[in-house]
């Protein structure tokens, strides 16, 4: 295949967060295809090293305070970036030159999971955007069936113009190799020998809904039942919490908790995809997730149970059941969903080939 000229538009080039590895894996993919790639960003950290064929154009926005700053990322973009100098170019945020656009969330789909109207300046920034964006852009991949639905009734955008793409997972990690090493890794993260233990890891506690759960599993002290969670947890939430629920703080391996671990569980408020929820199934844990997570719309029924609203009674009688059911994996589940690096951008430059772009 004929080297191509890329462009990838993201606001940075950085070590932490979802979309800044994907914009890592995205340039290292395409710089060992022999492909020169042009990433427009205003933020670089400089501590990481660049692929071959990547060259960076640093788009300043000077002092602008931070909830303006995407959208004056946006203007200046207009200045910079003229897509006719690419064969491809994809914008991993919210942005109005590219000819192709990720959806990994949408603003008027987390103001309707959480009730609210969206009146401050930096949610109507972020609907703009995201209306500029899904315009402008000829080809759109929403993160999962939530998304794209939303898409559909909130935005008005066409069904035809969109393709779901689900991220992809670090196959390298998030696997079965560590299954015969499971009763160890129990005993590294103090898991009971004789009750069945679920997993929740957050950053962002209220919105994967840490608090529900904190109640659930006071109210469920009689079922032979655990919980860990991993992630930041504040000092209320530790002196709070039920005899069965831990906080393990960081984990620097999720994948050695998922494949230690029965179950996963994620009540989220609002989780355009949730990448745990993958890493969960790779591993082998069948997950409880809320309606309002990507996975709700496609779960297969042996991978474990979707369950509806917040109600905290609906989601005990959930729990009960959950756990009396006979839940199996598959082996080759990241293989059966596309979910590695490499599926997930065969499917992406052949949907981009096949729109004609």
């Amino acid at each position: 295949m004929a080297p191509v000229k890329v462009a990838l538009v993201h606001k940075r080039i950085g070590h932490v967060g979802g979309l800044e590895t994907r914009l890592r894996n995205y340039m290292q993919y395409f710089s060992d295809r022999g492909d020169s790639v042009t990433v427009f960003c205003y933020k670089q950290d400089r501590s990481i090293e660049l692929p071959e064929n990547v060259e960076v154009r640093r788009v300043p926005v000077g002092a602008m305070p931070k909830p303006y700053r995407a959208w004056y990322f946006n203007h200046k973009l207009n200045r910079m970036f003229r897509k006719e100098e690419f064969d491809f170019s994809l914008a991993l945020g919210r942005t109005s030159q590219q000819m192709a656009c990720l959806a990994p969330g949408d603003h008027l789909g987390y103001l309707k999971a959480r009730n609210k109207k969206g009146r401050k300046p930096v949610d109507l920034v972020q609907i703009n955007l995201d209306k500029l964006s899904f315009k402008n852009s000829k080809l759109i991949f929403p993160c999962s069936d939530l998304v794209h639905d939303n898409l559909v009734e909130l935005y008005g955008v066409a069904a035809d113009k969109m393709q779901v793409l689900l991220p992809p997972l670090d196959v390298s990690r998030f696997n079965r190799v560590l299954k015969p090493q499971k009763a160890a890794l129990r005993a590294k993260y103090g898991m009971s020998t004789d009750k069945k233990t679920f997993v929740a890891v957050s950053t962002s506690h209220k919105r994967k809904g840490i608090p529900l759960l904190l109640e659930l599993f006071n109210e469920l002290q009689d079922l032979p039942i655990e919980l860990k969670i991993a992630g930041r947890s504040r000092r209320r939430s530790r002196r709070n919490k039920p005899a069965n629920v831990d906080f393990v703080g960081y984990v620097k391996r999720p994948e050695e908790l998922f494949t230690a671990a029965d179950y996963s569980i994620h009540p989220a408020i609002y989780e355009p995809f949730g990448q745990v929820i993958s890493e969960s199934m790779a591993c082998g844990a069948p997950v409880l997730i809320s309606e309002n997570t990507g996975w709700s719309r496609t779960l297969p029924e042996n991978y474990g149970s979707v369950v509806k609203g917040f109600d905290k009674e609906d989601w005990k009688n959930a729990i009960r059941t959950f756990i009396e059911k006979d839940l199996s994996i598959p082996q080759d589940f990241s293989e059966i969903h596309s979910l590695s690096l490499e599926k997930h951008m065969e499917k992406m430059l052949s949907t981009y080939s096949q729109s004609g772009l």
